[in-house]
């Protein structure tokens, strides 16, 4: 199954290409690109969407310090949206645990990957519909930050 942001991707486009995604990430793969600038990218992209970042996960140097083990380049931003994430609260207390979003930055020989969680898939285990409504919304934000990471020069809209 390919996401809209797979749907989106242009075969000329050279910079990017959809990576394989599991079910519960979208990915996408930004060729000769360093997974430094990559999560700078990222960064600038889901913060078009209303997503700040929360917390920012060094797992290279994590993982250096107590396994002495070198991953390479590895990074895990949990983002937040203010508005959707109150309207989830609001919506059932419990949400909480579902958050923040997360969004992962890794390099892959000369080429980064951002990948992050699909929110319709986090929040599908609680079976509420009002939460539901929510991550819908969420994923469509998710999703276009990745069309904007494949495509920076595309136009879109700053979301609301």
């Amino acid at each position: 199954m390919h996401s809209k942001a797979d749907r989106r991707t242009s075969p000329s486009a050279p910079t990017t290409r959809q990576v394989p995604n599991a079910g519960f990430a979208r990915s996408v793969h930004l060729a000769a690109t360093d997974a430094k600038a990559a999560l700078a990218q990222a960064k600038t992209a889901f913060g078009r969407e209303g997503f700040g970042v929360i917390a920012e996960i060094d797992f290279r140097d994590t993982l250096q310090r107590n396994l002495d083990k070198d991953v390479g380049p590895y990074w895990v931003l949990e983002i937040c949206n203010p508005n959707l994430a109150d309207r989830a609260l609001a919506a059932d207390r419990k949400a909480g645990l579902l958050m923040p979003c997360k969004v992962a930055v890794w390099q892959e020989g000369r080429d980064a990957v951002v990948a992050a969680l699909r929110p319709e898939v986090a929040v599908g285990v609680t079976g509420t519909d009002s939460l539901a409504a929510i991550a819908r919304e969420a994923e469509r934000h998710v999703e276009r930050a990745l069309v904007h990471l494949e495509a920076p020069e595309r136009e879109l809209p700053i979301a609301d």
